[in-house]
Formats: C-alpha cells, sequence, structure tokens
C-alpha cells in the first residue's frame, strides 16, 4: 500500500516534549507533564509477514501492560525510491498506537545503524559517485552536504506527517540513528555534526520532540571509536544520550546511571536506551532506573535473530520467553505505573528497595509493585516501611499467588 507523504504547506510549531529542568534535576515534559521513559522495543517491521502478526505485538505489548512501545522505522521504507515517498508504515504506526492507546519512541533507521547501511536506499548505496564511502569502509562519507540534504528532506517530510496525522501526539520522541558508534572508520567530527543536523530537523519541525542518540557501551567500543557522550550531548541537535546495556552484573549495570549523568553529563537524562528484560535481575535494574531518575527501555518483545532477547515471546527453547513468573514480574511493573513520573523516582529513592528486596524476601517484580504502590500513597519510609514489607510478604503467602498479591497491592 502507498500513503503520500503531507503537502508542503506552511505549519505552525508545537512543542510536544522538551527537556526540563525544575532546578533539582532534568526530565522529559511531553504534552505539559513530566515522562516516564518506559517502554518496550519492537521488531523490526520488514521482519514481519503480515499486518495481523504485527498487531499481535501491540497487543501483547497492552497485556503485559507497557504503556510506552518503541518502533522503528526505515530510510528506505519511507523513500524506497528517490523523491517517491510513501508514508505507509509510518500511519500504521499511528493507527496502532491509537488502537491499543500507546505512546510511542520513534527509531530513525537513517544513514548508521549499528554502524552499517542496511536502512538506506538502494539508490544511496548504488550511486558511490554522489555518494561516495570511505576507503576500505562500509560508511559514508558524513561531509558529504549531498547525503546530508537526502537524509535531512525524507526526516523533515516524517516530521510534517506527524503534525498533520498524529492528532492525539502519540510519538513523544525520535532516536537519531542507532548505535552508531558500533564500528570505526568514518570521520568524527562530521559524523557529529551530520548527527546535529539530522536532530535539528527533529527539533526545529512543526512537531518538535526531544531528540535522543544511543550508543554501544563497551569500553573497547567506545574507546575504538573515540566517540565521546559528552559530545553527542552538547551538540544543538541532540537532548539525550543512553547506553545499550546487556549485562547480568547488577553492579556494572549501576555504574552507567552516574557514568552518563554527572560530572560532564549532569545536564543529561539518563536513559538506558536498551536493556534486557528477559534477566533475573530485570525488576532490581528497572528499580535501580527510577531510582536514579533514569528510563529504561526494554530490549525486545520478539527478537528474529538472537531468542535470547525475546520478552514475552514463545520461542521454542527459550526459558525466558515462557517463563510465568518472568511475565508475572513484567505485569506487577507496568500496572502500577500509571504514576507522576517525577514522584516515582523520588519515592523509590527515599525507600531504597533494591537494597531491601533480599531482606524481606521479596521477588523484585512484586518489591517494585509495592515500592511504587507507596510512591502514589505517599507512604513514609524507614521503620514503617520495614514492616509493611513484611507484613506484605505474609500477606503474599496469605493469598498464595503472585497474581492475587498484584491485585492486592492496587488496594493495600
Amino acid at each position: 500500500p502507498w500513503i503520500n507523504p503531507a503537502p508542503e504547506r506552511s505549519r505552525k510549531q508545537e512543542i510536544v516534549s522538551r527537556i526540563v529542568n525544575n532546578g533539582d534535576k532534568y526530565y522529559v515534559e511531553y504534552l505539559g507533564k513530566p515522562y516516564l521513559n518506559y517502554g518496550v522495543q519492537l521488531s523490526r517491521r520488514e521482519q514481519i509477514k503480515t499486518d495481523a502478526m504485527w498487531e499481535e505485538f501491540y497487543a501483547k505489548s497492552k497485556e503485559l501492560e507497557f504503556e510506552n512501545v518503541i518502533v522503528k522505522l526505515n530510510w528506505n521504507e519511507i523513500e524506497p525510491e528517490k523523491d517517491k515517498y510513501n508514508m505507509y508504515r509510518l500511519q500504521e504506526i499511528l493507527d496502532l498506537a491509537e488502537k491499543y492507546d500507546f505512546r510511542v519512541e520513534l527509531l530513525w533507521f537513517g544513514v548508521n545503524v549499528c554502524g552499517g547501511m542496511g536502512s538506506v536506499p538502494d539508490y544511496i548505496k548504488n550511486d558511490k559517485e554522489t555518494y561516495p564511502m570511505y576507503e576500505k569502509t562500509q560508511f559514508p562519507d558524513y561531509s558529504n552536504k549531498k547525503l546530508l540534504e537526502r537524509e535531512k528532506k525524507v526526516l523533515s517530510k516524517v516530521m510534517d506527517y506527524l503534525y498533520d496525522n498524529d492528532k492525539n501526539r502519540r510519538v513523544t520522541m525520535v532516536q537519531v540513528l542507532n548505535e552508531p558508534n558500533f564500528s570505526d572508520g568514518y570521520d568524527q567530527e562530521s559524523f557529529y555534526e551530520y548527527t546535529n543536523q539530522l536532530g535539528l530537523v527533529v527539533k526545529n519541525s512543526p512537531y518538535s520532540v526531544v531528540t535522543r542518540v544511543n550508543l554501544v557501551i563497551e569500553d573497547s567500543y567506545l574507546k575504538t571509536t573515540n566517540t565521546i557522550p559528552e559530545k553527542l550531548l552538547n551538540l544543538a541537535g541532540i537532548d539525550m544520550v543512553g547506553p545499550d546495556v546487556y549485562t547480568k552484573d547488577l553492579e556494572y549495570y549501576k555504574s552507567f546511571t552516574d557514568r552518563f549523568s554527572t560530572g560532564t553529563m549532569a545536564t543529561n537524562v539518563m536513559h538506558f536506551a536498551e536493556a534486557p528484560g528477559q534477566m533475573e535481575n530485570y525488576p532490581k535494574q528497572v528499580l535501580y532506573a527510577f531510582a536514579n531518575n533514569s528510563g529504561y527501555d526494554v530490549y525486545e518483545l520478539k527478537s528474529f535473530g538472537n531468542v535470547d532477547f525475546d520478552f514475552g515471546g514463545a520461542a521454542q527453547g527459550n526459558k525466558a520467553a515462557n517463563n510465568d513468573k518472568h511475565i508475572e514480574n513484567q505485569r506487577s511493573v507496568g500496572s502500577t505505573l500509571d504514576v507522576d513520573a517525577l514522584d516515582t523516582h523520588q519515592s523509590v529513592v527515599e525507600y531504597q528497595l533494591d537494597d531491601r528486596a533480599d531482606e524481606h524476601e521479596l521477588d523484585g517484580g512484586h518489591l517494585l509493585a509495592y515500592g511504587l504502590k507507596h510512591a502514589v500513597d505517599g507512604s513514609s519510609h524507614g521503620a514503617e516501611h520495614s514492616h509493611d514489607a513484611q507484613h506484605t510478604q505474609h500477606r503474599r503467602a496469605d493469598l498464595g499467588g503472585s497474581g492475587a498479591l498484584v491485585k492486592e497491592l492496587k488496594n493495600f
């Protein structure tokens, strides 16, 4: 199917989301309210053969009680041929977000996706005279103004289309590129400016939203590519920089909240741009992120490349995907998140709940549900919390099941 782009016309800019400082911390404000950066990433649409199967992903995400979905949009989907634009995939994202009442974090897969050009239209890749590559690499020349203007043009059409067709302003932010530091072999300074210009397209568009960049964070990658998160954060076109962290080591995971939110990164709204949802530490990791004013985006609902990344799917042989306790943990997390984002962060900090899980023999998901419930109620902490946590553990035994506990917590 083919849907034409929005017509050229004058549009008055609307600030849908932005970064705000309340004197104590930086956070995302979306439609005038604090925004909790917590969602699940869906798979690449091109890997899914039918519209019905794609819709199942939205239904599953709603069943798991996520409120945000993270969806990829490829350059070559929007511009399959030079100057021929098709907004079908973007409209599909908006329609399903509306049907299932989701907010959307849009991932713009442009010239650099995991260090490659798989999302670039063929007319770019096949015309190496107009769009030359760096010698002996898979990367384009980021100093090439013609290439930049092509990508800016198509991204501008995406933002115009959102302005005209995202009636309830479902799209909350745009990620520019994807793990662009995955490989080296290109000029860093021209890469920074290229990224900056794409971000400015989004921020200066009629549908102005927060922009972000995600990075591979293993030290070897950052050292090899010389990618400096601070340089990206200081770009006028980029608001947030977040690491993609895949680890079972909770302490290693925790180290990134300071690394990306203090010192020269103090103005950053820290978020785990990709983080696993299927590891046993998942509830604690989410809790720790919230406690440190950080977001957490789960990778991913269903992976077609590595089933170890499946979250809540039914991949054969993937124990995490079929683990009822794991799924119940997510439901307990998701069902208690309808609270003010800043209050959630502050309350969890006060309770220090991540350090109390072992003490009270509560598994992470139920502890998080309990903690966020008290964040809503505004309960005090300290000795009272210790008593309540023990009481909750007793109630858990009385109720005889995690599902019942989640329901009880809502009325506790």
